[in-house]
């Protein structure tokens, strides 16, 4: 994303990933929104998420997936 860093959500409203990255400037050039990674604490456990941003075309499908408290979103890179 144009922006990586770490950023506050306003309490009570649902986040989107696309609302998280467009608070983050957007995609770059060089990022693969077809592959991004969010990783996820529940209690002792990780999850990991494998999504394609570039298949949510639908504001259905855009809404479906909510950034919880404590998510860690990474946009992987063309570059590497």
């Amino acid at each position: 994303v144009a922006q990586p860093g770490f950023y506050t959500f306003p309490d009570g409203e649902p986040t989107t990933l696309l609302q998280a990255v467009a608070i983050a400037g957007g995609f770059t050039p060089f990022a693969r929104s077809g592959k991004v990674t969010i990783r996820r604490t529940v209690g002792a456990e990780t999850k990991v998420f494998q999504v394609n941003a570039k298949d949510m075309s639908t504001k259905a499908q855009a809404q479906t997936l909510q950034i919880e408290p404590g998510d860690a979103i990474v946009v992987h890179s063309s570059i590497f």
